[in-house]
């Protein structure tokens, strides 16, 4: 079937989805993936419902981070706006993806965001590899330091070349 259903059913199906997962009670795990794509696509096509469903009272952690993974998905300056509205107070792999989402979208870091990506590229975030990855890039970005990173790089490279 098609990949995409247009913007107007996407954005209805989203809701759909966003709503089955705020409902009290476990998710269907045979769902869950369903979900999750389904909301991914949902905060790509606006981040507005993300708002009023992170400030749920008793919002469940799981859930709670399947919103964050849907806006860090999107990865747009509204979504990391709306994820900040919950920094502090979400799991470890919340704060990770808070973290690098506002670090995507951010001109300058204050120390303690530096620190917060330094703590997610190195794993205490319990993200997924590739969000540590952009994590540890992030870091290196708002640090100044890509420049000697990829001299580094550079330099590995004609290492390895030069040893053949």
């Amino acid at each position: 079937g098609a990949r995409r259903m247009g913007p107007d059913a996407e954005r209805a199906f989203g809701l759909a989805c966003l709503a089955l997962v705020l409902k009290p009670g476990p998710t269907p795990p045979a769902l869950s993936e369903t979900l999750l794509l389904s909301m991914f696509r949902l905060a790509e096509t606006t981040t507005d419902p993300f708002r009023a469903a992170l400030a749920t009272p008793d919002l469940d952690e799981p859930t709670r981070d399947a919103l964050l993974m849907s806006l860090a998905n999107a990865g747009t300056p509204a979504a990391a706006d709306i994820a900040r509205t919950v920094q502090g107070r979400c799991s470890r792999l919340g704060e990770g993806l808070i973290a690098v989402l506002v670090a995507r979208n951010a001109g300058t870091l204050a120390p303690a965001e530096l620190d917060e990506l330094m703590r997610v590229a190195g794993g205490a975030a319990n993200v997924a590899f590739p969000v540590r990855v952009q994590a540890a890039w992030l870091w290196m970005k708002h640090s100044r330091k890509t420049g000697d990173a990829l001299a580094a790089l550079a330099a590995g490279a004609r290492s390895a070349e030069e040893t053949r």
